[in-house]
């Protein structure tokens, strides 16, 4: 169906020319259209409820550590979600990063993350490099969770790594 403009307002052919399907009111949650002819408004058609997912729900950490060239390692703290997360790491030093999960199984209590066979849950981060991990499940539990990011040496004085948590 082509779309066309009746009143500025864009509509869709609907049977004939005479007729035409016209969205009159939308949000996210509600789309209201009419049928109009050459007369005017026709009839005014049920509404149809509109299902939105979002791949992106919730920023919920974002950070820059600017390295210091004596340490070796630093944290980021995730706060809980019922839902998978996405990890952007932007490391823009020359060292690759380690990255481990910590749970915070009591205050101030922090547990590292192992799977099944007894490994513990990590990656690698390139120097010089820009990437995003994940889709995550089951991370952070308990009170919440933390990344930490090991480097083999310490990174360059104000060399600088940036990391994007993102809910989806």
């Amino acid at each position: 169906m082509p779309i066309q403009y009746i009143d500025s307002i864009p509509t869709i052919a609907y049977n004939n020319d005479l007729d035409k399907l016209k969205v009159i009111d939308s949000d996210l949650n509600t789309l209201i259209t009419s049928i109009v002819n050459t007369n005017g408004i026709k009839k005014i058609t049920d509404n149809v409820n509109i299902n939105v997912k979002s791949l992106n729900q919730e920023l919920l950490a974002e950070t820059t550590i600017t390295w210091d060239g004596i340490k070796l390692t630093d944290n980021i703290e995730v706060p809980l979600t019922n839902n998978s997360i996405l990890i952007t790491i932007n490391n823009n030093q020359a060292q690759s990063l380690v990255v481990t999960f910590e749970n915070e199984t009591n205050t101030n209590i922090w547990t590292k993350w192992y799977d099944g066979t007894g490994t513990e849950i990590s990656f690698i981060c390139p120097a010089n490099s820009h990437i995003t991990f994940g889709p995550i499940q089951y991370f952070p539990k308990y009170l919440g969770g933390r990344l930490i990011l090991t480097a083999g040496t310490a990174p360059i004085n104000l060399s600088e790594t940036s990391i994007q948590i993102q809910e989806v």
